[in-house]
């Protein structure tokens, strides 16, 4: 099955995720490249959320296959999305494409944000204790029970706190006590420590069973993540890249959270007019912006660092 051999016309978005997962799953498995989906229907199928449509198919790749699939993928007419140059508080942990003739996004995970074991041994891990679901008449592969509610957990825990939507995380947690009634909450705890997720993971874990261990394992990581869900912009990833870099890389790390590249600015705020007056505005803007957002960071610092 090839993406381009089915016109835009004939795909709903539904059957767009539906089609995509199959091909994406037969196409890496052609390559010899081992991926798992991740929430959408295959979570509905697992019974931790209500069916939904899904805007789009993440796929968690082995370590060092994302590249490869992704070249696959864009010969096939996916095309990369823009991605940000500026700082990060948490790694890069995908890459998007999408198709001009689909109505949906394409997400090729490396990692697992809130997983902070090390990588290849979270997706072995993920790989052994996987199921397989026919999806569009394709085998696929999902990961286990425990393993996916805590990925959409962490999926609502990791974005910043008001673009949270509460019912979400909720609504998880009464779908995972039903699947993991008393004493079988002890198994997700464990799923959650070997993943090493017992604090990033924790409001949904103490839900089930309020005397879930800390870990305190990956202090730094720890750290960045909480940083990350308190945050509401770029201000504190700038933050921390200047005061973690040599001072001599300090001014240029400056003069580019002061004035971002025309790209970065475009890529960013597509809605920028054409012409210099009309970006210079926006980095006025930015700036401004920028400026005033200081000394919440600096709160988010504080909290993080407790």
């Amino acid at each position: 099955m090839h993406p381009d051999e089915i016109p835009r016309t004939t795909l709903t978005q539904s059957d767009a995720v539906a089609v995509g997962s199959a091909w994406i799953t037969d196409r890496a498995r052609q390559m010899g490249v081992r991926v798992l989906l991740l929430k959408g229907p295959g979570a509905a199928h697992l019974e931790l959320r209500a069916p939904k449509v899904s805007s789009d198919i993440d796929v968690l790749v082995e370590p060092g296959g994302v590249d490869a699939l992704r070249a696959a993928a864009e010969k096939s007419g996916w095309v990369s999305r823009f991605t940000p140059e500026s700082p990060h508080l948490l790694e890069p942990h995908s890459v998007t494409l999408y198709h001009p003739d689909w109505p949906i996004d394409l997400d090729l995970h490396t990692y697992w944000p809130g997983f902070l074991a090390d990588r290849n041994e979270v997706f072995e891990q993920l790989w052994n204790g996987r199921v397989e679901w026919s999806l569009a008449g394709i085998a696929v592969d999902l990961p286990g029970l425990a393993p996916s509610a805590l990925i959409l957990a962490l999926h609502a825990l990791r974005r910043p706190r008001k673009e949270r939507r509460p019912g979400d995380l909720q609504a998880l947690i009464e779908a995972t006590r039903a699947l993991f009634p008393g004493a079988d909450a002890s198994a997700l705890v464990e799923c959650a420590r070997q993943l090493g997720a017992l604090d990033t993971a924790r409001p949904l874990l103490t839900a089930l069973d309020p005397a879930a261990p800390h870990d305190g394992s990956h202090p730094e990581a720890l750290r960045r993540w909480r940083l990350n869900a308190g945050t509401a912009g770029y201000t504190e990833a700038w933050l921390l890249a200047l005061g973690s870099a040599p001072w001599r890389a300090k001014a240029g790390i400056l003069l580019r959270a002061v004035v971002p590249s025309e790209r970065e600015m475009r890529g960013l705020h597509p809605d920028i007019p054409p012409g210099r007056r009309a970006l210079a505005r926006a980095r006025r803007r930015r700036l401004a912006h920028g400026l005033r957002e200081i000394p919440r960071a600096a709160k988010s610092f504080a909290r993080a660092l407790r």
